[in-house]
């Protein structure tokens, strides 16, 4: 099984990234490597052990919130391991950046999978840069800032006392408005304490600012809703900051209850920190042609994470705006191809939108379903960006090339078929088949498989033959998934806000044995996989099945429940509600063919993920205060999927495990 997972993977591997030029690109390894095992049972012993009345929900707050959740970011995926080009550079501009830490060996630097702009640090050392964070980031200089700052954060305790002022909110019933903003202030002059180390730190080393500013500048809260405001930024950089619109700046970034400095106060603080700094001129200090690798390969990775978890927007947004650098990146292509594909694949109503316009407010793009080409300020995050593509043929042109997302998507895979990228044809059929159009769906798969070595052969084959008949096996997986919370404060509206408690999601591992047996009739036509039990042990099986979990997520919303439901009560309901039963016109592999090769080698013909929710009191504390489950069963050769959910009667809010898993075994096998 392994060498076929492997000829699959490298297969893969060939026919979409081989074809682009080569980067450092990140695999998930098959074994959790135990370096980045930092064992939170041991700190809970220790913790405890001398724990009185007083301090003891103290205690539990810091367990759940600093030492088991960190760990969680490690053995749920949330964290590269062994990226360790990568993991050492960045380790050599931190102990550059921040010399009294060399000998430190808790304070060190990870990769982290959030795609958002941004960075942060643990209690115990730890720093975490995100993957989106690089996209931004124009050089060492301002890399070496943005890790000061955070090694700033862990010199100074900062995250000690945010976990001292969350708790006493958490105890604090009565939270009132000022309780909450007073820990926004305290945030606040956190982030400017850890600013102002950070630029000691670089002045001392001679870098230069002017990107970090940029940095400020382009991030900023100006920044709403998918848009930059142009004409704003061409008055920031003539002005060069000057008083006047310096307050402007104020005004436009300043954000009531944040917990962070506006940008302009930022900008402020580094201005009078470096002075007139002459000998400031270094924009790079450890290995430029590296750090314009790995900002390649971040970039690469943050399109390829958005990409597999769904979030085909941003993704075709960063995408469209590489290939109008680069035309003719099959790699670009694909993402592009198949992100339009997938949003159409789950909401057939966009075909006729604008492209890249469904989120943006402008009278004149909806009303007349233009397309962002129209107006494409709009999707520019900087001026830089503005400056470099303002004058591509796609914009100054008077004929524009398409309009609506379905012309979009005809438009790349012609471009792409130009390019002899015959991925594209596979991409078409499966277009084709979404809408029912099977003589042109059979038209694009015979153009497919007229080449020997493509990624899709089998399922294309099987769509040829018989449209309806996807799969030939019987069998079912089940995923079953627990997902377990503690309510860690209270709101600003005096509500309980809930906290992802590792803890207990580790402990739940002792009930597995008993839902196999309730859930399992038989290993010849059933298979289980526990979430819990990949957890920091099996990283790469583990993200398999978290694409598709995510995928199933975006596939299937409440409307999907709620139809179901309906459909089951009256016999009537698809004749008087068709248009409603189009949300039916969907199948995960033909949204998603990657996982058809998943499915086929492990037997699987029909897929039912569990998902239940628990929710606990106290961190350590075993009693449940409530519960609740969805269950999605998928046979992958129907159309349509049956949903079962939890219906809770009066004030009853809560079942034992077993009770739960005797409802989805009398579901499953009736279905």
């Amino acid at each position: 099984m392994f060498i076929m997972r492997l000829i699959f993977n490298l297969f893969f591997l060939n026919c979409l990234v081989a074809i682009c030029y080569s980067q450092s690109v990140y695999k998930y390894p098959e074994k959790f490597d135990n370096y980045y095992n930092f064992y939170p049972e041991k700190a809970k012993e220790i913790l405890l052990k001398d724990a009185t009345d007083k301090n003891r929900n103290a205690i539990e707050w810091h367990l759940i919130s600093s030492v088991y959740e960190e760990q969680f970011e490690f053995d749920n995926n949330s964290v590269y391991t062994n990226w360790t080009e990568y993991e050492v550079y960045l380790n050599k501009i931190l102990k550059k950046v921040v010399p009294e830490f060399a000998e430190d060996k808790k304070v060190e630097i990870f990769i982290s999978s959030d795609v958002s702009n941004n960075g942060s640090s643990a209690i115990f050392g730890h720093i975490f840069l995100n993957v989106g964070l690089f996209e931004s980031i124009k050089d060492e200089a301002t890399l070496a800032a943005i890790i000061a700052h955070e090694a700033g954060h862990y010199k100074l305790k900062h995250q000690i006392n945010k976990d001292r002022y969350r708790e006493l909110m958490f105890r604090n019933k009565n939270l009132d408005g000022s309780m909450l903003d007073g820990y926004l202030k305290s945030s606040q002059r956190m982030e400017i304490q850890a600013d102002s180390f950070a630029y000691t730190k670089i002045k001392e080393l001679g870098l230069n600012t002017q990107n970090l500013i940029d940095y400020f500048q382009d991030n900023s809260a100006v920044y709403q809703v998918y848009r930059y405001d142009i004409l704003y930024k061409y008055i920031i950089k003539a002005s060069k900051l000057s008083n006047e619109n310096l307050d402007a700046v104020r005004q436009k970034n300043y954000t009531p209850y944040a917990s962070h400095p506006s940008d302009y106060q930022r900008i402020l603080a580094l201005k009078q920190t470096q002075g007139n700094c002459l000998n400031c001129t270094k924009k790079f200090f450890v290995d430029s042609a590296l750090f314009v690798k790995m900002k390649k390969s971040m970039l690469d990775e943050k399109r390829k994470k958005l990409f597999e978890t769904n979030r085909y927007d941003q993704c075709l947004r960063s995408t469209f705006k590489e290939y109008l650098i680069h035309p003719k990146n099959l790699k670009n292509l694909y993402y592009i191809i198949e992100c339009i594909r997938r949003t159409l694949f789950v909401n057939p109503k966009l075909k006729q939108e604008g492209f890249l316009t469904q989120y943006i407010q402008d009278s004149e793009l909806n009303d007349y379903q233009k397309s962002i080409l129209h107006k494409p300020d709009y999707i520019f995050y900087s001026f830089e960006e503005y400056e470099t593509l303002k004058n591509h043929v796609f914009f100054t042109g008077k004929e524009k090339p398409f309009n609506s997302y379905e012309e979009a998507f005809h438009f790349f895979v012609e471009e792409a078929l130009k390019l002899n990228m015959n991925e594209a044809n596979f991409s078409k059929a499966l277009f084709y088949h979404r809408s029912q159009q099977f003589d042109s769906c059979n038209a694009a798969l015979k153009n497919y498989l007229k080449v020997e070595n493509v990624l899709y052969k089998d399922f294309a084959q099987n769509l040829l033959v018989s449209p309806k008949k996807i799969v030939s096996s019987n069998k079912t997986l089940i995923i079953y998934n627990c997902s377990d919370y503690t309510p860690y404060m209270i709101d600003y509206y005096g509500q309980e806000s809930y906290q992802s408690n590792y803890h207990q999601t580790k402990a739940r591992i002792k009930e597995n044995q008993t839902i196999s047996n309730i859930l399992i009739r038989d290993t010849f036509s059933n298979k289980i996989i526990f979430i819990n039990e990949l957890y920091g042990n099996k990283p790469k099986l583990l993200y398999e099945n978290q694409k598709i979990i995510s995928a199933l997520n975006y596939l299937y919303e409440e409307d999907d429940f709620e139809v179901c439901r309906k459909i089951k009560l009256s016999k009537n309901y698809m004749n008087e509600m068709e248009d409603i039963s189009a949300l039916y016109k969907k199948n995960l592999l033909l949204f998603a063919p990657e996982f058809y090769n998943y499915f086929k080698e492990l037997g699987i013909g029909k897929l039912f993920y569990i998902n239940v929710f628990n929710a606990y009191k106290y961190a350590l504390n075993d009693k449940e205060m409530t519960n609740n489950y969805n269950g999605y069963y998928l046979d992958f050769n129907k159309q349509r999927p049956y949903f079962k959910k939890a219906v809770r009667q009066g004030n009853f809010r809560y079942q034992k495990t077993s009770e739960i898993c005797k409802e989805l075994n009398a579901f499953l096998y009736e279905e």
